[in-house]
């Protein structure tokens, strides 16, 4: 008996291993696809904030609460911790390694930065809150509702 008179569905119930394999591979694509989106949305951001300041400011602080410098220094030093969380992450998931940690983690520092920022910059200025401002927000939960998606799909 040759092995090229065996149909897909007899193969698949032979080695079912080969069925998981598949959808594994589907499941990594589309946790991938998630994080290209992720980085794209964060890139987009970090994009505005870094050329346009003043919109960033405007969004935040249309009472200037606080002075540019140390709003510059604030997203310096996000920025920095977004590109070494942003790096561990893509290579954990790239690696195959430890990747259900580092998605929790991933998920922890984004809430807790995106509550931090709730209470310090939204909550302080919510009568007064833009459009722009509600912009940004949306666009932070979206990318923590990926994060979790991503985090889901791999714990199944």
């Amino acid at each position: 008996m040759s092995i090229d008179n065996i149909s897909e569905n007899e193969m698949l119930a032979l080695f079912p291993e080969r069925a998981s394999m598949d959808a594994w591979q589907q499941t990594k694509r589309r946790i991938l696809y998630r994080t290209l989106l992720i980085v794209a949305a964060i890139a987009a951001r970090l994009f505005l904030i870094s050329f346009y300041p003043e919109l960033h400011l405007q969004s935040v602080f249309e009472a200037k609460v606080i002075d540019r410098e140390a709003v510059s220094s604030l997203v310096i030093a996000r920025s920095l911790l977004l590109s070494v969380m942003g790096s561990v992450y893509i290579y954990s998931q790239l690696s195959d390694r430890h990747f259900k940690i580092i998605s929790v983690m991933g998920l922890v520092v984004c809430s807790a930065l995106m509550w931090g920022d709730l209470q310090i910059f939204l909550l302080a200025e919510l009568p007064g809150i833009t459009m722009i401002s509600i912009g940004f927000f949306a666009l932070r939960i979206w990318v923590l509702y990926l994060l979790l998606q991503n985090y889901l799909d791999y714990r199944r």
